[in-house]
């Protein structure tokens, strides 16, 4: 299932990804939170991925230790 959904992802990125415009334009002309979610979905897409899944990971820890006795 990870692997479909980062698969997935690649082909969502190659498809959508903006390139040639730096950030700090984008957010000049459309604003800050559109542009916050364009990029994070678009540009970051992976790291994104990568972060959920380890705090994913995090908190199944924690709730895997509290449960112990």
């Amino acid at each position: 299932v990870l692997f479909a959904e980062i698969l997935t992802g690649a082909v969502f990125y190659r498809m959508t990804g903006q390139s040639g415009q730096s950030p700090a334009e984008v957010v000049s002309r459309v604003g800050h939170v559109e542009t916050v979610g364009a990029v994070l979905y678009t540009q970051y897409l992976f790291p994104f991925e990568i972060a959920s899944i380890v705090l994913l990971v995090g908190i199944v820890g924690t709730v895997v230790i509290a449960k112990k006795k």
